[in-house]
């Protein structure tokens, strides 16, 4: 299994309503659930909407960090503030460091990415109000969703590795994308 990034680079402090990426992307409180990052132009599917740096790497999981691999752990800083969705538009691609656009996303629409994709077991469960038709209800890592219900996504190798490791099969098809119109 590849390695991946060595997640050691910059962070920023980002506060309400500051640029994350330029000015593309920003902080906004007072949304559904508190703060989440809400892009000032357009996305295509499949463009990167930024690249993830990190200062720390941890061992444990928090209610802020990231999983980028087995056992493995970022605090990225800004991403903090990107919400879950159980019909998101972005993907957070561990791989290769970047926030990617599933489908299209429009100015001032605010980026979500589907938790499970990349978090295993988190360590901070909570109930989902995404109100999406798909909702998972209680999210709480990809160790406990059904098999069809993590199919519907982008999942990351090592969510796929770990799903194997449960159930003693592989992960053959390595995190790749859905299909248009999947998440």
């Amino acid at each position: 299994m590849r390695e991946g990034p060595s997640w050691t680079g910059r962070t920023r402090s980002i506060g309400v309503d500051m640029s994350i990426n330029g000015e593309f992307l920003k902080v906004t409180e007072g949304r559904p659930g508190g703060s989440g990052i809400v892009t000032s132009r357009d996305f295509a599917p499949g463009e990167t909407i930024m690249e993830v740096t990190a200062d720390v790497e941890l061992a444990d999981p928090s209610r802020f960090t990231l999983q980028v691999g087995i056992g493995r752990h970022i605090d990225a800083g800004d991403i903090r503030y990107l919400n879950h969705s159980c019909a998101p538009n972005a993907y957070f691609a561990a791989a290769d460091a970047r926030l990617v656009a599933v489908r299209a996303i429009s100015a001032g629409d605010e980026v979500s990415i589907f938790y499970p994709a990349s978090e295993w077991d988190m360590a901070a469960p909570f109930l989902c109000e995404c109100g999406a038709g798909s909702c998972v209800e209680f999210v709480t890592g990809a160790r406990f969703l059904q098999p069809e219900v993590l199919a519907r996504y982008r999942v990351n190798e090592h969510v796929l590795a770990l799903a194997g490791a449960e159930d003693g099969a592989g992960a053959e098809d390595g995190g790749k994308l859905p299909a248009s119109g999947d998440q």
